[in-house]
């Protein structure tokens, strides 16, 4: 689900126009031409007649005594692929064309057509029906977050801070899966593979063709994913799986909105004042981080004296917190030569549209800050912003920006990210606004919050770019959602279940009409971006149960 301006392209001003993609045709890959993007003829299509109920029979009980093993296979196979958009694009990232080397060779063995939309825009795998329309598209994406901080690719086994599994070496203990993409993507990636090659495999050939499209950059730039929904041939139905049970009909208008002020701090005016020499927490937009740290230069009163008010102003913060994650310490450090303090703060991570099931590190970093007598400066603006307006405060009371909508909810702010660049410390806040008032109605409201945030705090202002997206919504009634919420009824045992909505944004939101469907459980937090992702092996069973029947009853024919 849902990174970085995620789930809707990040940093993108208000009012300017979408870069006009190049057009790259779809084109069947062969193993010469996995990078070059080269083309081969495609199959005739399929002969035409009705699809047999013995056919069917045959893949459901094939599915039935198998399925889950082999979802589970697949799902190991492809998270041991590193696909880190992060590390560089899909088009020249050699996991990625490892990857499509893979679903190439697979979609073969299987009878299945295998292809690359642009340069690794996307991969498609395809059963061909009988009518050459596109009657259903399932959308899911690849690339999964780093698992590592700073991001890198890992040596096989190699132990990462906050994981206790090799994070692409997916592990099973008590039910779960562990790994990283086991939720987000790559479990649902599996659970479509099988369940289209379960039907190949009892010769069923849908009326119109089934295609599991694949995004490469979902947690990073939707420009791929924006080119491919553009050119396309177009499907009846679009099901994305990136989101939660039973069918998903409305999502969040994403916002992301930055902070800024310089770092260079005044001299210590006191004896006892202390000089912020570096402040960091967090890396991605979409991660509420577990870990931030504040680097403190000492006073005239020397490390000593320094050392002792960081250490005491952690004991009253760890004192005042009731989440047993949040976590502060601090310890004598040197940086750039300097004798200096160390002060890191932990907590607990999670998804940013999940608020409140994180112990945000950068509330607890600033409740430290606040209890220090730090020299004036960006820094401690910002810091002083972040305990005074955000901890605590995950619906954007103390801004002037709390909403509520009846479908969606509240609105909800996440602070992800503290970063230096170029003498400059940024502080990037995650929203999710469920109102649809209107961009520039919003945006107008995020100056405003602005104006009294720079005015309590000199030398604090908003960064120039800015991006405001809008809810999403699907009338609860259409003929796509009642199938999906028939489907999961019948196949979770649930009569009663109703469709639902998230906060996260998927890819759903690039087709007209689309929703989601799976995999995350009702009710069950999203940790698709924390360390230790898991999905519960009965989640992805249940997945692949009902993406295949979404297949059969979609694409049809079902006698």
């Amino acid at each position: 689900m849902p990174r970085r301006p995620a789930r809707e392209t990040p940093g993108r001003p208000q009012g300017r126009e979408e870069p006009q993609s190049e057009m790259h045709p779809l084109v069947p890959l062969t193993a010469a031409a996995a990078l070059a993007g080269a083309g081969c003829p495609a199959p005739a299509a399929p002969a035409s007649g009705p699809a047999p109920a013995a056919t069917l029979e045959s893949a459901r009980r094939r599915l039935r005594e198998s399925g889950s093993a082999e979802v589970v296979r697949t799902t190991r196979e492809l998270v041991a692929f590193q696909t880190i958009a992060e590390l560089g694009p899909p088009a020249d990232n050699p996991e990625f064309a490892a990857l499509a080397a893979y679903l190439e060779r697979r979609a073969a063995e299987h009878g299945l057509d295998f292809r690359i939309h642009g340069p690794h825009d996307a991969y498609e795998v395809l059963l061909r029906g009988r009518s050459g329309r596109r009657a259903l598209t399932i959308v899911t994406h690849v690339d999964v977050v780093p698992a590592a901080d700073p991001p890198q690719r890992l040596a096989p086994g190699a132990p990462v801070e906050g994981w206790t599994v090799p994070p692409f070496e997916v592990s099973e203990r008590d039910g779960f899966l562990y790994g990283r993409g086991v939720e987000d993507d790559k479990g649902p990636v599996a659970a479509a593979l099988v369940a289209l090659e379960t039907l190949a495999a009892a010769g069923f050939v849908p009326e119109g063709d089934v295609v599991l499209a694949m995004g490469t950059a979902e947690e990073s730039d939707w420009d791929g994913m924006r080119r491919y929904a553009a050119e396309a041939p177009a499907a009846e139905h679009v099901v994305s799986v990136d989101a939660r049970f039973p069918v998903v009909v409305a999502e969040n208008g994403f916002v992301a909105w930055e902070l800024r002020a310089p770092l260079a701090a005044a001299s210590p005016a006191g004896p006892d004042e202390l000089v912020v020499l570096h402040v960091a927490g967090g890396r991605s937009l979409t991660r509420i981080p577990d870990r931030a740290e504040l680097w403190l230069g000492p006073g005239p009163a020397g490390l000593d004296a320094a050392l002792a008010a960081a250490r005491a102003a952690c004991a009253a913060e760890r004192a005042g917190r009731d989440d047993p994650d949040f976590d502060a310490h601090a310890v004598p450090a040197e940086r750039a030569g300097r004798p200096a303090v160390r002060v890191e703060a932990r907590g607990r991570a999670a998804h940013s549209s999940e608020p409140e099931s994180a112990a945000n590190a950068l509330w607890m970093l600033a409740g430290v800050a606040a209890r220090l007598p730090l020299a004036p400066g960006g820094a401690r603006a910002l810091l002083a912003i972040l305990h005074e307006s955000f901890d605590g405060d995950p619906y954007g009371e103390r801004l002037g920006l709390a909403r509520r909508d009846p479908q969606l909810g509240p609105l909800v702010v996440a602070p992800t990210v503290l970063a230096v660049e170029d003498g400059t410390l940024r502080l990037r806040i995650n929203m999710r606004r469920p109102d649809d008032a209107g961009r520039e109605a919003f945006a107008a409201e995020l100056d405003a919050a602005a104006a009294r945030l720079g005015a309590a705090h000199p030398g604090v202002v908003q960064a120039d770019e800015r991006y405001v997206g809008e809810p999403y919504r699907v009338p609860a009634d259409s003929a796509l959602v009642r199938t999906l919420l028939e489907i999961y009824r019948s196949e979770a045992g649930e009569p009663e279940a109703q469709a639902a909505t998230v906060r996260g944004g998927t890819y759903a939101r690039l087709f007209p009409g689309a929703v989601s469907f799976g995999p995350c459980a009702p009710g069950v937090p999203y940790g698709g971006h924390a360390a230790d992702e898991r999905i519960a092996r009965r989640q992805l069973e249940l997945t692949l149960r009902g993406l295949f029947e979404a297949m059969v009853r979609l694409a049809g024919p079902d006698p």
